[in-house]
């Protein structure tokens, strides 16, 4: 989708491409639903399980710092889960030191959020995107950022732990996931990180 499209279609975007390669994230999560492994009684002779083997572009060698933002960057003065304006966002200590030491080892800095107060109506995006740029301000550094804005259901492409954002990454920067760390707290970060091959540091364990 990205390589055809440049970035990850909505769901919108989806019905008007009308591809049959290109589909929701629904349509993923309702196959692995009714998906019944295969069994002899179904006539087979055998059935061989072949590991899943991660294949890498040579081409690809770029590498990164990628960070969640809620819990791993900042925290809110209010104790909300999340900031709802600039004024709430609270930057975490040792984050400025330790961005500063991965920038002058040649690592690119890469953020990713999920922001679903926005669909929520919690959250209105442009002040999803004050935070963040006011969060990189207090920081010190220009993380590009990268958030979903989506309910977790329908499941979408973009909202951690799925990898849309993940791919978006790597293609846009042309990184060896081998090469790049992923540093959140949750275990969606964990999950994500898993997913798309990169290495995880739980952000307490990081910044230290």
């Amino acid at each position: 989708m990205i390589k055809t499209y440049g970035h990850l279609l909505s769901a919108e975007e989806i019905k008007k491409v009308k591809s049959p390669n290109t589909f929701t994230a629904a349509v993923i999560f309702a196959m692995a639903k009714k998906f019944e492994e295969p069994g002899l009684g179904e006539g087979f002779v055998s059935v061989e399980k072949i590991p899943f083997v991660r294949e890498y572009d040579p081409s690809y060698t770029g590498r990164a710092l990628i960070l969640d933002y809620d819990g791993t960057l900042r925290k809110t003065g209010s104790g909300d889960k999340y900031p709802r304006s600039p004024k709430d966002v609270v930057p975490l200590k040792g984050r400025v030191r330790k961005l500063q030491q991965f920038v002058d080892e040649g690592y690119i800095l890469l953020g990713v959020s999920n922001q679903s107060g926005i669909a929520k109506g919690d959250l209105k995006e442009r002040d999803a995107r004050d935070c963040f740029e006011y969060t990189n301000k207090l920081l010190g550094h220009d993380i590009e950022y990268h958030f979903c804005p989506h309910s977790p259901v329908p499941p979408c492409y973009c909202r951690k732990p799925q990898t849309g954002l993940g791919v978006l990454l790597i293609e846009k920067h042309k990184l060896d996931p081998r090469k790049c760390i992923m540093v959140g707290d949750m275990t969606s970060d964990k999950t994500f990180a898993k997913r798309c091959g990169f290495r995880f540091a739980h952000a307490d364990d990081f910044f230290v």
